[in-house]
């Protein structure tokens, strides 16, 4: 695991937003506490968007490549790249298995008060912080994560419970 350190700015100079339906952001934004520490799996607009609402953000990632200029993380982002066990075969899709192992454990050493998945290897991510966190999944209407318990709060996203 490589954390990325970064000059931080104090504020980026455009807000970015996560992708997400409005109605969705809305959702999370109803949820947040200032004082909030927020662990997200998969960074990007979310991740300079949270960054503006809550005291702390640990993001992991695990494409270098992705979210754009990774030089506006605002100094409250714990930005940390974790690349795969081995190379992607395709680039979206599901994991195989093992292949995202250090991403999922990546954050092990924090105690989030929210854990957002919408990153790789989501449903063990989301099983990891069911009894230590509230967890919100995105994209959760995919057939692949039926075997998790969801409550949907809006749209697509949902309340992973234990």
């Amino acid at each position: 695991m490589k954390h990325l350190r970064i000059i931080p700015t104090p504020e980026p100079a455009v807000e970015l937003t996560p992708w997400m339906t409005c109605l969705e952001i809305e959702a999370i934004e109803r949820l947040l506490h200032s004082d909030w520490h927020v662990l997200e799996y998969g960074s990007g607009g979310s991740t300079t968007w949270l960054s503006a609402r809550v005291d702390r953000v640990t993001s992991i990632e695990h494409d270098q490549n992705w979210g754009g200029d990774i030089h506006q993380v605002a100094s409250n982002v714990d930005l940390r790249l974790v690349p795969p066990e081995w190379p992607l075969k395709k680039r979206f899709g599901p994991a195989e298995p093992g292949q995202f192992e250090s991403y999922v454990a990546a954050a092990d050493d924090i105690s989030p008060n929210l854990v957002i998945v919408d990153g790789r290897d989501r449903v063990r991510c989301a099983e990891r912080w069911t009894r230590k966190s509230l967890v919100l999944l995105h994209d959760a209407n995919r057939r692949r994560y039926q075997s998790l318990n969801l409550q949907f709060i809006c749209e697509s996203l949902a309340i992973v419970k234990p």
